[in-house]
């Protein structure tokens, strides 16, 4: 009898557990739930990912472009100028100077995306330096680096970067370095902001009582703490930038011709407008669905890396 209530008094999986002599089993440990990484976080955003997706194929298509098209992009036939889109052969058509517009497409995707990637990079290097450096010493050296860049702050940025352009020349360093120089202070106040949060933390402060120097301070704690929201502010200035590398090239102001860039493609195109409207649609597609994507692309590693 005494059996029979011990059993009922003992929880049901122990009971079930345990073994013919009598012994209950220890209890099942729980496996570790294994923390997210930041592609699953990233993944978890479809628009982000099928960005992420068509950002890549059109880098690899970039890359890989000789065996996309059998055409010359510098090359036309003025037989087969203003071709339709599903024209035999040309299935997007060709330009006033018969040359094929997929193939200038997919060439310019070299230019557009180096246009759209190199300022933001080199931006965020920079200006991540800059900022980092000025937010982790403050006082006299925070005055003067922010001082500075707050001149650049006198004039609108699209204006500032067609004004240098104009001064400088055209080609496609002179449009990376105006548009560089555009983008070096906002990322710099970002960084500056995160690293004079981070610099009075307790293991900040606690590695300076230690002995350690200024550089390896910034290197081991500040650079790490603040990577995160420079590198979500960066990917958001990846759109604004292909909409500002094709608005200089569409000025005239970007590459020089007839170099294949879809913002230069719409300059050569805008006067078959009212002929061919569909072809002349094509590089504006281009630029736009591009940028949506470096957008949506931003947005989800922003909540990716806030998820953290």
């Amino acid at each position: 009898m005494n059996v029979r209530l011990l059993k009922k008094a003992a929880p049901d999986g122990a009971a079930a557990a345990a073994p013919p002599g009598g012994k209950p089993a220890a209890p099942a440990l729980e496996a570790p739930r294994r923390e997210a990484t930041f592609l699953s976080r990233l993944f978890r955003n479809k628009l982000a990912a099928v960005s992420g997706i068509y950002l890549v194929l059109l880098c690899i298509g970039a890359i890989f472009a000789d065996q996309l098209t059998p055409y010359d992009p510098l090359q036309g036939n003025l037989r087969e100028r203003m071709q339709p889109i599903g024209a035999p052969g040309h299935f997007l058509g060709t330009d006033e100077q018969g040359r094929d517009i997929w193939a200038r497409i997919i060439f310019g995707a070299r230019m557009s995306l180096t246009a759209a990637l190199a300022p933001v990079a080199a931006g965020t290097l920079i200006g991540g330096a800059l900022g980092i450096v000025s937010g982790y010493f403050g006082g006299r050296v925070e005055t003067a680096i922010m001082r500075m860049l707050d001149v650049f702050y006198a004039f609108p940025a699209v204006l500032f970067a067609i004004a240098l352009a104009a001064i400088i020349g055209t080609g496609l360093f002179t449009m990376i370095l105006c548009m560089t120089l555009v983008f070096i202070p906002p990322i710099a106040r970002v960084a500056m902001t995160a690293a004079k949060k981070v610099a009075h933390m307790e293991y900040v402060e606690a590695a300076k009582t230690s002995g350690a120097g200024p550089l390896s301070i910034i290197f081991r704690h500040v650079l790490r703490n603040v990577f995160s929201p420079i590198l979500v502010y960066a990917s958001t200035l990846l759109g604004v930038s292909m909409l500002m590398a094709s608005g200089l090239s569409f000025l005239g102001l970007g590459v020089s011709p007839p170099a294949p860039e879809w913002g230069f493609m719409l300059n050569s195109l805008k006067d078959v407008i009212f002929l061919k409207p569909l072809i002349t649609f094509v590089p504006g597609f281009f630029i736009f669905i591009t940028s949506l994507a470096f957008n949506l692309l931003g947005d989800g590693i922003r909540d990716a890396l806030n998820e953290r």
